[in-house]
């Protein structure tokens, strides 16, 4: 793979440069990754625009948008976010961009991402959330940014569970031991 720099004028020349943009090295890196990993903004919003799959996993199971996070750089981050088909992506070890945003302390990572959807609520393998994270890299704010959105989405999933149970009831049917949210939906 060329270097990131010549790649980058290889497509402004020829925008449709499809296979430039989605060449790999021997990594499973592609330039977004590259670029991410770098915080060069400007070269992901370039990459993006040239129709870069906004979520490819290295070998080792990276997105560009983890490579973001753990550089740092907002406007990376929020070029990548905006365009994550699925931010709630899980490397090997279970972690997403949420959990590395919280981990590091990166505040308005975190709240970035939060408000994109990410789910305070996704577990690493070895079952330590964002917010266990948060709570252990010392920052106060991001442990309290993360749970109240995992407390927001503990509600609607309770308001949910009680719609369903009530549509149960009101269809007359009989009790199905816990089965209720089945006939619901």
């Amino acid at each position: 793979m060329p270097a990131l720099g010549a790649l980058l004028e290889a497509i402004t020349r020829d925008a449709s440069s499809a296979d430039l943009v989605e060449a790999q090295d021997r990594d499973g890196w592609r330039a977004l990754h590259h670029a991410a990993s770098r915080g060069n903004a400007p070269a992901v919003v370039m990459l993006l625009a040239a129709h870069a799959a906004a979520d490819p996993l290295t070998r080792s199971g990276a997105t560009p948008l983890m490579l973001a996070v753990q550089n740092g750089d907002l406007d990376t981050i929020t070029a990548l976010a905006e365009r994550s088909h699925d931010i709630n992506r899980q490397n090997p070890g279970g972690e997403t961009a949420l959990y590395l945003a919280a981990a590091a302390g990166q505040i308005d990572a975190a709240k970035l991402l939060l408000a994109k959807g990410a789910d305070p609520n996704l577990a690493r393998r070895d079952g330590r959330t964002p917010l266990a994270a948060a709570t252990a890299s010392g920052d106060q704010e991001v442990a309290g940014c993360t749970m109240e959105l995992a407390l927001e989405i503990h509600s609607r999933k309770t308001a949910i569970q009680h719609q369903c149970l009530e549509r149960h009831r009101e269809s007359g049917r009989p009790n199905s031991g816990g089965r209720e949210f089945h006939f619901a939906a």
